[in-house]
């Protein structure tokens, strides 16, 4: 269309033959001016196609841009509802640990913690690391196995193993109590009731409550280290008031024990409340720590003394034999008073965690380290003199006693050797089965 239109608008062409050569010169010059306005016309119309283009350019690079920006805001508002999810993550745990709480039956109001002055204050709020099936220090703290017998009434002087295993109780005083295996909320407990009450606390009469002793070996790394313990477990009784908790160090019998006194107060009668104690190991203990199969710590509850055995000073470890205090309620005082604990646990931390119920079958090995008994029938009859061996079910702690009884009577018969697996013994050479009480406990 602009190359017509260019042709039609030509002016006249030069004519030599006609034109005179003024007039032949002017129609040139026409021509000429006339051809390069076409042509600059042309390269105008150019020019404003390519200014189009270029704002078309532009204005992609512009929406370019701002969608980067907008990946760019969104990436942050991703990244922040990650941050969001995660803090969210973190809530549903411990809503979790409260719900497994309240259904081991612990109401989360009636927690009871304490802890002392040693505690090192980087760990407040941590919880230890811990190999899942042997987080708990204590054997038998289910209070499933009961191989001695599910019940036994202490009376004056009695002392010692009697009842669940791993668990030690006296009395050196009057009154009189009995352990038997009960339950608290679904879960087995031991149970402390008195049958005759208490009335003499003085100097160093005492009734235990709850004791529990360790290998030096248990705890070796850990105080080294300068760790912190938590205690936990639940607690019932008809008596409200202070309870006193104790850890000594009795590593040397000879030597004077430390200890470290703290106390949990029990405010609801008749009501499971979880009780959390922490102990520090951060101390230069003396005499130091062994790291074998002798004592080491031990840990007491509910322990009875008014006097030789009682402190004012709580929370540190000190030089002494002190396993209560002067505010701690006498739950003894009358009869039919009872205390009772459940799910006790010894761990690595701050912060008490749900308690870990290892299997029957486990639990029962680790309590047969330190006691076990077996009934065997000799495979001939009237051979005296004749050695027969024994072989324990698992290695004991340390070279046993053993009480070796013909039909349970009283007769006991002769141990030829014996060794922390195997004895061998001279049978009376009757039919009866013959029974063995192995014990290596602390």
């Amino acid at each position: 269309m602009a190359i017509e239109q260019t042709i039609s608008n030509f002016p006249d062409a030069p004519n030599s033959a006609t034109d005179t050569p003024q007039a032949f010169n002017i129609k040139a010059n026409n021509f000429v001016s006339h051809q390069a306005n076409v042509y600059v016309g042309e390269v105008n119309n150019w020019a404003t196609q390519a200014n189009s283009v270029q704002s078309d350019i532009n204005t992609k690079a512009s929406q370019v841009a701002a969608d980067a920006s907008q990946v760019a805001s969104d990436k942050l508002v991703a990244q922040q509802s990650a941050t969001d999810a995660q803090n969210s993550a973190d809530a549903a745990q411990q809503s979790a640990t409260d719900a497994q709480n309240s259904a081991d039956g612990v109401d989360a109001d009636n927690i009871i913690h304490t802890s002392g002055s040693g505690l090192p204050n980087e760990l407040d709020k941590s919880v230890a690391p811990y190999i899942r099936g042997f987080k708990n220090l204590i054997i038998n703290g289910s209070f499933d196995v009961w191989q001695r017998g599910t019940s036994y009434t202490y009376n004056s002087g009695t002392n010692g193993y009697k009842t669940a295993d791993r668990m030690y109780s006296g009395n050196q005083t009057d009154g009189e109590f009995t352990i038997s295996k009960s339950e608290i909320e679904g879960s087995n407990s031991i149970k402390f009731e008195v049958n005759t009450a208490v009335s003499d606390l003085t100097g160093k009469n005492y009734w235990y409550g709850f004791r529990y002793a360790f290998e030096g070996q248990d705890l070796y790394t850990l105080a080294k280290q300068g760790k912190t313990l938590t205690l936990s477990f639940l607690f019932n009784s008809n008596v409200v008031g202070e309870y006193p908790v104790c850890f000594r160090n009795l590593t040397d019998s000879t030597a004077n024990a430390e200890s470290y006194t703290t106390t949990f107060n029990y405010t609801t009668a008749n009501t499971a409340q979880k009780v959390e104690v922490q102990i520090p190991l951060n101390h230069s203990f003396s005499p130091a720590l062994l790291n074998n199969a002798d004592s080491g710590i031990e840990f007491t509850i509910g322990f009875l003394n008014q006097e030789s055995y009682s402190t004012d000073v709580t929370d540190t470890w000190q030089d002494g034999d002190y396993l209560t205090t002067s505010d701690c309620v006498n739950w003894a005082a009358t009869a039919n008073n009872f205390i009772e604990i459940a799910e006790l646990q010894l761990e690595e931390g701050l912060v008490a965690t749900p308690f870990e119920q290892r299997p029957y079958g486990l639990e029962l090995s680790l309590c047969q380290r330190y006691y076990e008994y077996m009934k065997i029938y000799p495979n001939y009859e009237n051979v005296d003199a004749a050695r027969s061996t024994v072989y324990f079910k698992v290695t004991k702690r340390a070279i046993p006693s053993v009480v070796v009884l013909r039909d349970s009577s009283v007769t006991a018969q002769p141990i030829a050797l014996i060794s922390d697996t195997v004895l061998s013994y001279i049978p009376d050479g009757k039919s009866q089965g013959t029974y063995f009480y192995i014990d290596a406990e602390l």
